[in-house]
């Protein structure tokens, strides 16, 4: 989806079965990316979405 980025997707174990980290360039493609394209896939039962930041960027050497 245009102004939305997929960084990393990991199998987790425990409450959720799956984690999806995502960069959005507005909050409202975020909500759109959610509500639009992942709630609607069959199988999904339940999203739960946690906004973050990053605090300090690193470099590696």
């Amino acid at each position: 989806m245009e102004g939305v980025r997929i960084n990393s997707a990991y199998n987790v174990f425990g409450e959720w079965d799956f984690a999806l980290w995502f960069e959005a360039d507005s909050n409202d493609n975020a909500l759109h990316f959610v509500g639009d394209k992942i709630r609607p896939i069959e199988c999904i039962m339940e999203t739960h979405t946690m906004p973050t930041t990053v605090i300090k960027e690193y470099r590696m050497r």
